[in-house]
């Protein structure tokens, strides 16, 4: 069970799916993250009960203004528990 603000996912857009993953991959493997999920525009690596998200950016949004699908980060969020 996560704990209270334990990190849950991050998930990233990325220019590039393949150039991330060929950086990315033996990183998370390295740390013993496993790949959780594949789709034809991301992927994704876990650990416990955190996962890190690639998804490939859309061609119109890589090079357009600000956009939450745009390359970079597109949210943190944290596992909540309930306080009794």
């Amino acid at each position: 069970m996560p704990l209270p603000g334990q990190l849950h996912h991050i998930e990233l857009y990325v220019s590039s799916l393949e150039v991330s993953l060929q950086f990315w991959k033996p990183l998370l493997e390295r740390f013993a993250y496993i790949e959780y999920q594949a789709w034809d525009n991301g992927r994704s690596y876990k650990l416990d009960d955190t996962y890190i998200v690639f998804v490939q950016a859309e061609e119109s949004l890589v090079a357009a203004g600000y956009d939450r699908r745009r390359v970079g980060l597109n949210h943190l969020a944290f596992s909540l528990i309930p306080h009794s």
